[in-house]
């Protein structure tokens, strides 16, 4: 992304080749298909977000575009798939269109910390709503002894967590009950920058990608799978994990497990040679 970090850093956690002090991506060998629907203040309006899905729908089969990462939170938010749908009637269209052309859509859950709602278009039906974890034990988090929304804003919830490891939801994951679909690291994930530097991003816009990247991976070595098989394959194989606000229980991806279940037992992790959007 030409004028934000924010962009890049997805871009990366879906598809880097590794080298300059970022790690190999998710699906390593993945086309990026970049839509630019945000500002160089990392905002934007829902109708640009509308739109650029429309061209992706329009140009799909031409760029071989079969997943799109949505690290996107809008104002408004919802408790299930139905109200989210009802209040954002242009996104639920687009994105029905596209759940049937067989194209797999992630996005973010949010980084407002409500454990009983969520943003468009992660509330959408259709929509893989994705929530974050730590990458790694990074003992008290945010490190500097405040809450996220000391760190960053009025945006982010005034909580913290006292112990963190990988199988840690972080407090900031905005869940909406059940219509939380998985898990994936999101914090604290360093990856490509503007030009040739890095960046670090914390949040449920860096664990989305993660599910993109995955299911680009298993389009590589099964490209049948339809959005739905996907998601089913990415739960089943999931570890649970548990939300100690509401007690319930989301799964985390595991990518050599989903793999063996939709490519056959053995067959590893290699370059996705399917398209992703972003």
């Amino acid at each position: 992304e030409h004028d934000h970090n924010h962009g890049s850093n997805v871009t990366g956690i879906v598809a880097s080749r590794s080298g300059g002090g970022v790690s190999k991506g998710y699906a390593p060998g993945a086309s990026i298909v970049a839509v630019k629907v945000l500002n160089s203040q990392n905002a934007g309006q829902t109708s640009d977000w509308v739109a650029g899905f429309d061209w992706v729908l329009t140009n799909r089969e031409k760029l071989n575009i079969k997943v799109i990462n949505a690290s996107l939170v809008s104002d408004m938010e919802y408790g299930n798939a139905a109200d989210c749908d009802r209040g954002e009637t242009a996104m639920a269209s687009v994105v029905k269109k596209l759940f049937d052309a067989g194209v797999t859509i992630t996005a973010s859950s949010g980084n407002t910390g409500h454990a009983a709602t969520m943003t468009s278009p992660a509330c959408n039906t259709g929509v893989i709503a994705v929530g974050a974890t730590y990458d790694k034990d990074l003992g008290r988090q945010p490190e500097n002894g405040a809450s996220y929304q000391a760190l960053g804003g009025s945006r982010w919830p005034a909580c913290s967590d006292a112990m963190t490891n990988n199988k840690t939801l972080a407090c900031f994951t905005s869940t909406a009950g059940a219509r939380l679909d998985l898990l994936a690291p999101g914090s604290q994930l360093t990856s490509a920058g503007r030009g040739m530097n890095t960046s670090m991003f914390r949040g449920t816009s860096q664990a989305a990608p993660g599910v993109a990247g995955l299911s680009a991976l298993l389009l590589e070595c099964n490209p049948a799978l339809t959005p739905t098989k996907i998601l089913d394959v990415l739960k089943k194989t999931g570890e649970p994990v548990v939300d100690a606000r509401n007690g319930m229980m989301y799964p985390l991806i595991r990518a050599v497990e989903a793999a063996d279940m939709a490519c056959g037992a053995g067959s590893g992790t290699g370059a996705a040679g399917a398209s992703a959007g972003s």
